[in-house]
């Protein structure tokens, strides 16, 4: 399972996201299409987004299959309820406005089975007129920026280096994550899927929900953002 030990590193990693302006981004279509406050955090992580975005006023559960993201999120915003669940069979108490889905969540489900999972699970979960907002990687951006070797440092003398794998007839990039801490080195390997416009509505349209908005902030990028109402 991914995120498994290289989940005590994840906030150190992603301590420069501006996890907040994603959440006014989400507020704000929120707000264009929906007057809706509940919300269900798909794939939460350690909880930034479900933490701010319940500041801004939102009643939010947040859900991860990685327990040690789970407990993490628990430690920093215990008053927020975060369950170890798989967001392609979750099943919540009550339908809530809204589910969100950042961070390229929906980018690891790499197989047409999985995202047909995925979004009929959304829809039993979500009210009639519900939102779902989510962003993956787009197809475009990784054709034509492909991906690197990279190393990032971590902290102190913890440096993290990712070596990653086009497959071209999956559509997934296989990313190879080695963490050196010190003497102990830690790896693992997370499998991404791209995804393009037409194969998104697609699969959105045969899963009962109708496309609204998809947005790529410049060419060459490669996040994508999906907004899709329940039909």
């Amino acid at each position: 399972m991914v995120f498994k030990k290289y989940a005590q590193y994840y906030d150190s990693l992603y301590k420069e996201k501006n996890y907040a302006k994603e959440c006014v981004l989400v507020s704000n279509t929120i707000r264009q299409y929906s007057e809706g406050k509940t919300i269900v955090d798909l794939g939460c992580g350690t909880g930034t987004h479900a933490r701010i975005l319940t500041g801004m006023g939102y009643d939010v559960i947040g859900i991860d299959q990685s327990a040690n993201m789970i407990k993490q999120a628990r430690l920093k915003t215990p008053d927020i309820k975060f369950i170890e669940g798989d967001i392609t069979t979750f099943k919540l108490e009550k339908p809530v406005d809204i589910a969100v889905s950042l961070f390229h969540v929906v980018s690891y489900l790499t197989t047409i089975k999985k995202l047909d999972d995925f979004l009929q699970c959304v829809h039993k979960n979500i009210k009639n007129k519900g939102l779902l907002i989510f962003d993956v990687w787009c197809g475009h951006g990784v054709l034509t920026d492909p991906p690197t070797i990279r190393k990032k440092h971590i902290k102190d003398s913890v440096f993290r280096v990712a070596t990653p794998k086009v497959n071209l007839g999956d559509q997934t990039v296989a990313i190879t994550y080695t963490i050196e801490d010190g003497k102990k080195t830690i790896k693992e390997t997370h499998i991404m899927r791209y995804f393009f416009k037409q194969e998104l509505e697609m699969l959105l349209n045969n899963n009962g929900f109708d496309l609204v908005e998809i947005t790529t902030l410049k060419p060459g990028t490669w996040n994508m953002y999906i907004v899709a109402v329940k039909r």
